[in-house]
């Protein structure tokens, strides 16, 4: 049974507004792994930040420079030898969520999500790290957008001159 997400949301107090959306995987396979995405890099964010994390997912999904499916965003990396994306993907750490209730949320705000939810995440938005953790620098050629609770967003300088 297929978890309703605008219902879920409107329960905790989001207005959810969906789109359609087409993708080249299924809709379960691609709730499965923004989920597992959300899950691993923002479970301990607020509902606002792991729509953030799902957004950036979904972002580059869209944009011609990633793979056209969440499994193959959130996986990127890996095929090339080079680092993941998504450092817990390929951290030797089991990748089971082991917060049930945590996954449950982030399985509801993928949902979400997909559905084309909206959030204050700029379309140019690909990148995210977490505040704390000094820039290295590949995000010397990115501009700061937005900050989420422990993340800050970015944009390309160079793709979207709007942004400095």
């Amino acid at each position: 049974m297929r978890t309703n997400a605008a219902t879920a949301l409107l329960f905790v107090g989001i207005a959810v507004f969906p789109t359609v959306s087409a993708h080249a995987e299924t809709h379960e396979d691609a709730i499965h792994w923004l989920a597992l995405n959300i899950y691993h890099e923002a479970r301990g964010e607020g509902i606002e930040g792991q729509l953030a994390a799902g957004r950036v997912v979904m972002n580059r999904v869209k944009s011609p420079d990633y793979p056209n499916t969440v499994k193959g965003v959130v996986t990127d990396g890996t095929e090339r030898g080079a680092r993941c994306d998504f450092s817990w993907y390929c951290d030797g750490k089991p990748d089971t969520p082991t917060d049930r209730d945590a996954f449950a949320i982030a399985s509801v705000v993928a949902s979400a999500v997909l559905d084309g939810y909206e959030t204050a995440i700029p379309a140019c938005a690909h990148s995210y790290h977490a505040a704390q953790i000094p820039q290295n620098g590949y995000f010397l050629r990115l501009a700061p957008v937005i900050r989420i609770g422990a993340h800050v967003f970015y944009c390309d300088k160079q793709k979207d001159p709007l942004v400095s």
